[in-house]
């Protein structure tokens, strides 16, 4: 049985260019997809914490903003630069 992937190979391959990497070896695409699982369970987690504490069922822009927080990531979104900005929370 295959493993589900999150992300194509073609996807990993955009994202690891535009992080400046050239050449990317065919046995490294299920580990990156097994980093994005977990990572994105552990995001997904948080934000169901957060809305909960909400008591909503939407989840907002503000929620993930949240729980990125929770996780020591601190991310905004500027308004002048028009692009979101991000940096660890020590």
């Amino acid at each position: 049985m295959e493993e589900e992937k999150y992300l194509t190979n073609p996807s990993i391959m955009r994202l690891a260019r535009k992080a400046g990497v050239k050449n990317f070896s065919a046995g490294s695409y299920p580990i990156v997809n097994k980093m994005i699982e977990e990572e994105l369970s552990k995001v997904i987690q948080n934000i169901k914490i957060v809305n909960s504490e909400k008591a909503t069922r939407t989840i907002m822009i503000s929620d993930v903003y949240q729980a990125f927080n929770i996780m020591g990531e601190n991310m905004t979104f500027s308004e002048k630069l028009n692009k979101q900005t991000t940096k660890k929370l020590k």
